[in-house]
């Protein structure tokens, strides 16, 4: 969960905004890749504004600082994955995950 002091709402102003948030070790599964766990990993800040007042025409802002990860492979008793392979399917979850 998220406690209150690492949480900040403005209800009428449209802005929404998370600190020093820990990320989850299933994080990675979440965005569809199973061979890497987070083994650490830490998001600073997540602002998020949104224009109440025009919200059909309006632009939602998001903005995400600090992020910090340590992966770890998780084998399934194949051979691991070459590193090379392991930057590629970072990279492809960064992007299904920049899409969304």
């Amino acid at each position: 969960g998220i406690s209150r002091d690492r949480l900040r709402v403005g209800v009428f102003s449209g802005s929404l905004e998370f600190q020093d948030l820990q990320v989850k070790p299933d994080a990675l599964a979440l965005l569809g890749n199973t061979t890497l766990r987070v083994k650490a990993g830490h998001v600073g800040k997540i602002k998020l504004s949104v224009p109440w007042k025009r919200l059909y025409s309006g632009k939602i802002s998001v903005s995400v600082t600090a992020v910090h990860f340590e992966v770890e492979h998780i084998g399934d008793g194949a051979s691991p994955v070459p590193d090379d392979e392991l930057v590629r399917q970072m990279r492809e979850a960064k992007r299904k995950a920049v899409d969304v």
